[in-house]
Formats: C-alpha cells, structure tokens, sequence
C-alpha cells in the first residue's frame, strides 16, 4: 500500500551529532519519492553537462529548457522515476560483469585501460562507483528503449521517397535509365551545315523504313563504332541536354530526328528503359531513414512516457 504516499515531507533521521533534518519531498512516483536534494543534484549536473542521461535530455536545447524552468527540470526527472520502474518490471537490470565489459570497451575506444580511465575519472572529481551506476542505467535504458520504443517503429522505402519528394519538388523518386545507340556524322569531316544535312538524309532513309543496325554501319562516323551503334547506358541527368530532351519522348525502338551533340549530329535510338531508383536519392537515404527514425523515436517516446505517467501514481507538492 502506498500509505506514505500520504505525506508532504520527508523526515531524515541523522545520527551526526542527534540532528534531525526535515527535507521537503517535492513530487512522489509511485513508491519513489523525489527530494529537493534530488532535484539540486540533478540541476548541478546538468549545469556541468556530466552523466547526464541522453534518453530525457537529448540535446542542449533540452538542457537548456530544464535549467531555466523549474517544472521542466522536475518534469524531467519524473520521466527518469518512471523510466527505472519500467526497467524494475520489465527485468532489464544488468551485471556488475556486464557494466564492466561496457567500460572497458568505453576505454579501449578512447585508446586507454580501465585503470586510466579511473585515474582520469578521478582527476575530474568523478567517484568510480559514480560512473559504474551512470553505465549501468545506459545500458538499462538502452535495452529499454530497444523493446518498448525502437522495435515498434519502421521506416519503410514508401517513407524514404516521399520524405525525398516533399523536400525536392523538382525530382522523382524514380527516373529512367536508357540504353541508347546512335549514328553519328561528325562535324571534324565537314561544316556543320552539310553534316546537318548528311543527317537529314540517314534520317529520311530510317524513315522509310531501312534498318537502324544497317545505317549505322554504313554512315555513323563515331571513332569508337561498336555493332548496332551501341553508345551506352545513361540515366536521367546524365545526358547533354540536347540529348536528354530527345530521348524523353522516345519510346523503345523509336528514334530521334538529328540532335546537334558532341561531335557533330546524332540520331538517337532507344534500344531499351526503365524506370530505377533515383540515383541522387540512393546517395542520402541513409541520411533520410536516420531523420525520419530519429524524428518518429521523438514521438514515440513521448507517446511513450505520456501513457507510462497516466498509469502511474504522480503527485506534486
């Protein structure tokens, strides 16, 4: 029963010397009460941006808040009551072998032993049982986190590319990739008017119907000539943009009128397309799913933490 949950201060009994101290209780959690000792020590280590739990102060805009605002600062620290009761109910507690595999490998990260990190623990003020406990609740909570909040949020690729869209009008989340040939008559064999007629006259013979391949090993005068007037691969964006308006309206099989180029005039055949993955979008969907994780964690934890506080006994004083 929570009988004590009853009173608005918390009497201390102090063998030093017969004292008595009365310390105020500020708030009570369930069966955990919050002193104002609590709340000053918490205050102080914020101040000095050490141990502090990076699952209710996430960034120094939240830091920050707590430090200027009283009910924000005992907000945060309710969270931090009702989070240790989780793990309490959930079993996540951890080893004391545990916590030392954890720091070790905090040490060999920062290229020194664990008696090394101790001694600079030690010069900055900092109690080893201090750390092993601020090790030991990140370890808890990280587990916590993971079971209650990561595992029920999922970023799917639909995510990732509308995400991409919103914040590139001008952009598709898919473009087309085109295998091309061309017969080139080249401009280094002629002046650009005749080369442009020369084309015009290959042109009309596709026109009537004389095969692509054909005239391709008779008249294209590209000095890298392969079977068929193969010319590559190309992806929207890749292509000078005499080439890219040409191609956009051909289908396969289909080929262009002579599209003034490198090298003189082509006349462009899509031997193939199809739609990928935009290429400017593979390069930062990382960046995008982290975002877009980051900013559904946010509101799943609050989500989170709201629900966990209705279910719990909170009373402030």
């Amino acid at each position: 029963m929570k009988s004590l949950l009853v009173f608005l201060v918390l009497l201390v009994a102090v063998n030093t010397s017969a004292a008595r101290i009365v310390e105020e209780v500020v708030a009570i959690v369930n069966d955990e009460m919050i002193l104002k000792s609590d709340v000053e020590e918490f205050r102080t280590k914020l101040k000095a941006g050490t141990l502090t739990d990076d699952l209710i102060i996430p960034n120094d805009q939240e830091r920050q808040k707590a430090l200027k605002n009283k009910t924000v600062l005992l907000d945060k620290l309710i969270q931090s009551k009702i989070i240790d009761t989780e793990i309490q109910r959930l079993e996540l507690n951890v080893t004391i072998e545990r916590i030392e595999q954890e720091i070790r490998s905090i040490a060999k990260r920062n290229g020194i032993n664990r008696g090394q990190l101790i001694e600079a623990l030690k010069g900055q003020g900092m109690p080893f049982s201090e750390y092993q406990d601020f090790i030991r609740k990140s370890i808890e909570r990280r587990s916590l986190v993971e079971k209650e909040i990561n595992s029920k949020i999922k970023i799917s690729e639909e995510d990732v590319a509308a995400y991409y869209l919103k914040n590139n009008k001008d952009v598709s989340s898919q473009v087309f990739e085109y295998s091309l040939a061309h017969i080139l008559i080249s401009k280094s064999k002629r002046n650009e008017a005749a080369a442009k007629k020369r084309a015009e006259e290959v042109y009309s013979k596709l026109k009537k119907g004389e095969d692509f391949n054909s005239l391709a090993s008779d008249y294209s005068e590209d000095p890298n000539y392969t079977t068929g007037g193969m010319l590559g691969n190309f992806k929207d964006g890749e292509m000078v943009k005499s080439f890219e308006k040409a191609v956009k309206k051909l289908q396969i099989g289909e080929y262009s009128k002579p599209v003034k180029g490198p090298g003189g005039y082509h006349i462009l055949k899509v031997v193939k397309k199809k739609l990928i993955p935009d290429p400017k979008l593979a390069e930062i969907k990382n960046q995008i799913r982290t975002k877009l994780f980051a900013d559904a964690f946010k509101t799943q934890f609050q989500f989170w933490i709201e629900e966990k506080k209705n279910e719990s006994f909170i009373r402030i004083n």
